[in-house]
């Protein structure tokens, strides 16, 4: 999955935690990207 984000820092832990996770529903990773902040806050 690509994922766009404003912070480039924040951009390697997002697609780390996607490759972790194995988010296979598009509708969960549409919901956390939409949290954007609060993923890393919560991870």
């Amino acid at each position: 999955m690509k994922i766009k984000i404003e912070h480039s820092g924040t951009c390697q832990k997002v697609s780390n935690i996607y490759s972790n996770r194995k988010v296979k529903k598009q509708g969960q990773a549409n919901f956390l990207l939409r949290k954007g902040r609060q993923i890393f806050r919560e991870v």
